[in-house]
């Protein structure tokens, strides 16, 4: 007798609502992650567009550029560090939501595990 389990009760809208509710206890770290990886992404896009700005005015050959080209260098490389900073602060604070809100989803889950099961024990001791 092979018995296929019946999932249709199970829905995203009602994963996503007990999701949710965890994330609801980590707003902070939750949005400094989104906010992070923005700011990380958008500057992927835009440094090596400074780099071709550097590029052409290398190509240019004046030396009257010169200043122009240190200070695009300069750019570049504080443009670098907010970089960095902003994925070490994206995998700090990822690594925390993260952990805390698989721990917050197995506590729900264990709490609504344990909830059923009184009942269930109580049907079971009735039986003996």
């Amino acid at each position: 007798m092979d018995k296929e389990k019946d999932y249709s009760n199970l829905h995203r809208g009602l994963v996503l609502k007990y999701y949710w509710q965890v994330i609801k206890r980590y707003k902070i770290s939750f949005f400094v992650v989104l906010i992070a990886t923005t700011i990380s992404s958008g500057l992927d896009i835009y440094i090596p567009f400074q780099f071709l700005k550097l590029w052409n005015v290398l190509s240019a050959n004046n030396f009257d550029l010169v200043s122009k080209a240190q200070h695009i260098i300069i750019i570049v490389f504080l443009l670098g560090f907010i970089q960095w900073i902003s994925r070490r602060t994206f995998g700090f604070f990822n690594s925390y939501f993260e952990s805390s809100v698989m721990a917050g989803l197995r506590e729900q889950a264990f709490s609504y595990m344990i909830g059923h099961s009184h009942s269930i024990l109580g049907v079971l001791s009735l039986r003996k």
